[in-house]
């Protein structure tokens, strides 16, 4: 494998000890890194744990760079990481996830034998769940409206705008029309001319990557062997209103700009609406009085269409 660099952006918002661990394994790697960019949004102070964090990269010999993150906005962020790098190859990822130690060796190896991927995901190390009723209905009602589905082919964007979801199963990557914000790799000069749509609250990973995607067909991928543990499973949101409004509005902001908008694709989206509604909504209001959730989810459908069209219009032009 021919000598390359790798810049890592890592953004962070009050998980000090999740981004230690990130961190940690991204120092073991077989392969180092030759940067670590961390954006850092916290309204918390984490500086005891930053100060740690640059001792332990520097014994590596490991360049660090420290930005100050917009806390408000995950695509500034994300820009703020972009405009830092200066490696071939930069690995963007979430502060919670764990690196297998061979994770970026398989990565630019893979880049290398397969030189048509100007993208590339690793796959999710998963808990083993139990077979039960309510996985199989949950599924099934997701897939009725349009919402997501388990695609054994490739990862793709469905008509309604919601996302399929796959596992890598051979030694060639699995075809992708986006990635996942939690670990994916790029060529860095192929990327520079895009920017994560700063409008956007929640879905700016599937946003970025699609634009890529539709620039340059084919050229996403998942790579089976490169693995990583994600702990965002295991961390509790607890601002489910704030969560549910910016991810309805993104979803609905990225159907109207990126879709061509057919009959079928208008279709798709609108049940996939009110298919959220009743799983997002009515099944916790019918199974805990939760209210809350079903005002929610209400809330934000009335409203999100209408607002992302205002946004969509006076929208900076974002190319390609």
């Amino acid at each position: 494998m021919r000598m390359t660099s790798v810049s890592v952006s890592i953004l962070t918002h009050d998980r000090p000890h999740e981004l230690l661990e990130c961190v940690n394994s991204l120092i073991e790697q077989t392969v180092l890194p030759k940067e670590i960019i961390i954006v850092d949004s916290s309204t918390k102070n984490i500086n005891d744990v930053l100060s740690k964090i640059v001792d332990n990269v520097k014994r590596k010999s490991i360049q660090i760079k420290i930005v100050k993150g917009n806390p408000y906005s995950v695509s500034i962020c994300r820009n703020q990481g972009l405009e830092a790098v200066s490696c071939e190859f930069v690995l963007i990822c979430d502060d919670d996830v764990i690196f297998d130690k061979h994770y970026t060796e398989i990565m630019l190896k893979t880049f290398e034998k397969y030189p048509q991927f100007i993208g590339l995901q690793g796959s999710t190390l998963s808990k083993p769940h139990r077979r039960s009723m309510f996985l199989f209905v949950y599924w099934s009602l997701l897939k009725v409206f349009f919402l997501s589905r388990v695609d054994h082919l490739e990862q793709k964007v469905l008509p309604s705008g919601f996302v399929t979801m796959t596992s890598a199963k051979g030694e060639t990557p699995t075809n992708a029309e986006w990635l996942i914000s939690n670990n994916m790799m790029f060529k860095t000069q192929l990327i520079k001319k895009f920017k994560f749509d700063e409008r956007m609250m929640r879905y700016e990973d599937v946003d970025f990557t699609f634009r890529i995607n539709k620039a340059y067909p084919n050229s996403l991928g998942i790579v089976k062997d490169a693995k990583i543990v994600d702990e965002h499973m295991s961390i509790k949101v607890r601002d489910q209103t704030k969560i549910i409004t910016g991810f309805v509005f993104s979803h609905a902001y990225f159907f109207f700009k990126n879709l061509k908008k057919r009959p079928y694709e208008l279709l798709a989206f609108s049940i996939s609406r009110f298919g959220f509604l009743i799983i997002k909504g009515l099944i916790p209001l019918f199974l805990h009085r939760n209210s809350k959730e079903f005002l929610s989810c209400l809330k934000a459908l009335l409203f999100s269409s209408y607002f992302c069209l205002i946004a969509l219009k006076n929208r900076p032009q974002i190319k390609p």
